[in-house]
């Protein structure tokens, strides 16, 4: 299970390919992350990430690897504090337009990922509200990328931390 989060350039052009090949390279983890911080959907900087996802997604594919796409990242909770969640105040708009866009750009793009819905919900510099919130959250999300590619993998959740009782597990 060789592979790296965030590991090349925002173009996708660096390290050297050897860098991948000579361990036999198979995945990497990425969505933009830091870029224009704040950054993303949220921010009105969805594209610059989005353009890096692409290309690390293409990159990855060109070297034998699987892309998995952190949509949070391209959102932008990538531990900047941001002012949206998808769902607040009852309130889905804002995440089903932004998973058509997401949906959209993948379609067009010809590229096939796998989808981390969200990273770490447990740690609140990635997702500061109630649980219940994430999980219908994590159930629409699953819903669209299942019907619009029902190839594709959902990976998750990525949780942080070992098994335990508190509220997540």
């Amino acid at each position: 299970a060789s592979g790296w989060i965030y590991g090349m350039t925002e173009d996708g052009t660096n390290p050297p390919s050897n860098f991948f090949t000579d361990v036999k390279f198979r995945y990497m983890r990425a969505g933009g992350a830091q870029l224009a911080s704040p950054g993303g959907w949220v921010a009105g900087t969805y594209d610059r990430r989005w353009n890096s996802t692409l290309a690390q997604a293409r990159r990855t594919a060109a070297l034998g690897g699987q892309f998995i796409m952190l949509v949070h990242d391209i959102w932008g909770a990538d531990g900047f504090p941001i002012d949206r969640f998808p769902g607040d105040n009852g309130n889905w708009t804002d995440y089903d337009n932004y998973l058509t866009r997401l949906i959209s750009d993948v379609r067009a793009a010809g590229i096939t990922v796998q989808w981390d819905l969200w990273n770490e919900p447990n740690l609140s510099l990635f997702w500061n509200r109630p649980a219940s919130q994430y999980l219908e959250m994590i159930r629409r999300g699953t819903q669209r990328v299942r019907a619009a590619f029902p190839g594709h993998l959902i990976v998750g959740p990525s949780y942080a931390g070992v098994p335990s009782t508190n509220s997540w597990w």
